[in-house]
């Protein structure tokens, strides 16, 4: 960690430099109760699981009312269907592949 006038700089090797204002390093600080690292880490790892909730929470919504995705998949290609059908169907394999990602960076970081 280096600090460089109002900002610090977070150096990883090979991952990513990020600078923030000194004001969001103090809140991080304050939020966390841990250095700079730990505490971005904790809160980001946190946002991610809340997100993965969040989406899950949405697909069984999904789930419920449409019984798996391959059902309402053939629906909108062997039957009428309205706009709401595709533009969920779309949104729900949205939330698939994201959960993927988000499941991805969770276990990431346990490793």
């Amino acid at each position: 960690m280096v600090e460089v006038g109002a900002s610090i700089l977070l150096e990883y090797s090979c991952l990513a430099v990020v600078t923030l204002p000194k004001n969001l390093i103090d809140a991080v600080r304050t939020l966390e109760g841990r250095n700079v690292e730990e505490g971005l880490r904790s809160i980001i790892l946190n946002r991610v699981a809340l997100r993965l909730h969040e989406n899950q929470l949405k697909t069984k919504e999904f789930t419920r009312r449409y019984g798996s995705i391959q059902r309402l998949r053939g629906k909108i290609l062997r039957s009428p269907h309205g706009w709401r059908e595709e533009t969920e169907l779309f949104d729900w394999e949205s939330l698939r592949t994201e959960n993927k990602r988000l499941k991805k960076i969770l276990a990431e970081a346990a490793a």
